[in-house]
């Protein structure tokens, strides 16, 4: 990810609720957990090394403002999603969002 050169940036991450295509069953988006499991030298670190996801953005990376224009960072994250007992079989959605946003 690139900086736009402004005073810095941060990345937020969100989920909708989970929910059965072919049914009304569903279950909450903070079933759904990321982590930051590594990242390049220099890079501006994680907020948490472990997210659990709402329906609100939350910060997940935020840099400095002395990000350069030039600056591109990886992130290497995994997600686990734990199925709340009971839940039925079947086809489950949910949408996760990241924002990129510049800070002042």
């Amino acid at each position: 990810m690139a900086s736009a050169g402004c005073g810095g940036w941060s990345l937020s991450i969100s989920a909708t609720e989970f929910v059965a295509l072919a049914e009304t069953t569903a279950f909450p988006a903070g079933q759904l957990v990321v982590k930051a499991i590594g990242t390049d030298q220099g890079a501006p670190g994680p907020v948490a090394r472990a997210l659990q996801l709402t329906t609100e953005p939350q910060v997940l990376v935020s840099a400095p403002r002395e990000s350069r224009l030039d600056d591109s960072y990886t992130y290497l994250l995994s997600l686990e999603l734990t199925i709340p007992g009971g839940t039925l079989p079947g086809d489950y959605s949910s949408t996760v969002t990241v924002t990129m946003s510049a800070e002042p």
